[in-house]
């Protein structure tokens, strides 16, 4: 499938009430857009399950997913299991969660197409992710994750067999090291609001200067939801032109903004939409 414009969404909502409505309708309405769903049970697959299976509400909700050629998911693991670093004493620690406990949530993930999941209804539902989202990559740290993270990653590419062959997401929010974007498919170099993004006189050093744009993405939240700054945001950062980003997050929510839609969703599609189409007439 030729990718026009990607919006990633951290899809932190409980999927009960037709809660995840919104994305079906947004797919369905421009196909020219890909959308990218990190699916987030219980901080990874959820574990208390004994059948490799998510919850039954899950299952329902993934399998509606699936049904849209244009909607790809990520299944969410982390590596950090301390959280006291940093000269505050009180920042995320990457690479401290054993590997082979971030390495037994992917496997989980992978197990979902194989286990034979049973809905509430829905007779042979599709249960499976396309790739995977690791939370809590490193930043700057001269290299020092290089051999965790890619013993991550090749674990997660061998284990996952889906139609997309098992992308693999960084999310170091932040500025990070050249270097490990060699190992993933795609960084998240910015997690943080919009006040912070225009802070930033260049977003670009953190991909060397354009080398890695398709393999970069950012999460913007507490945004402007005036349709001239959305038109701004969404075309500077996912235009081909200028040297588009793989994907992008956007939302004008100062909180909770990844267990509700945006306020302004419906812009904020449209406005991806007319990127969409201006990268697809090239």
């Amino acid at each position: 499938m030729v990718v026009y414009a990607n919006f990633l969404f951290p899809l932190y909502i409980y999927p009960l009430n037709n809660a995840w409505n919104p994305l079906f309708t947004a797919a369905t309405q421009y196909p020219d857009i890909t959308f990218t769903a990190i699916i987030n049970p219980s901080n990874g697959p959820d574990s208390s399950t004994i059948t490799n299976c998510p919850n039954k509400d899950f299952i329902e909700a993934l399998n509606s997913l699936h049904q849209f050629p244009n909607i790809h998911t990520l299944g969410y693991v982390h590596t950090a299991n301390l959280y006291n670093c940093g000269s505050s004493g009180s920042d995320i620690c990457p690479c401290t969660a054993p590997a082979d406990e971030v390495k037994r949530n992917i496997s989980m993930y992978a197990a979902w197409a194989t286990a034979r999941c049973e809905g509430w209804s829905t007779l042979a539902p599709e249960v499976y992710v396309d790739g995977i989202f690791i939370d809590e990559s490193p930043g700057e740290d001269a290299g020092a994750c290089l051999d965790y993270m890619t013993d991550l990653t090749t674990h997660a590419k061998s284990t996952l067999t889906t139609k997309t062959g098992g992308s693999v997401f960084f999310n170091a929010g932040a500025a990070t090291e050249m270097a490990y974007f060699d190992i993933a498919d795609v960084i998240i170099i910015l997690e943080n609001t919009q006040a912070v993004y225009e802070a930033i006189p260049d977003i670009g050093v953190r991909n060397g200067n354009g080398k890695y744009a398709r393999k970069s993405s950012i999460l913007i939240y507490e945004a402007g939801n005036d349709t001239g700054l959305i038109q701004r945001d969404v075309e500077t950062i996912l235009s081909v032109e200028r040297d588009g980003f793989h994907s992008m997050f956007y939302s004008d929510r100062a909180v909770d903004q990844y267990s509700n839609f945006p306020y302004a969703w419906k812009e904020i599609v449209e406005q991806v939409n007319v990127v969409a189409q201006k990268n697809k007439a090239g």
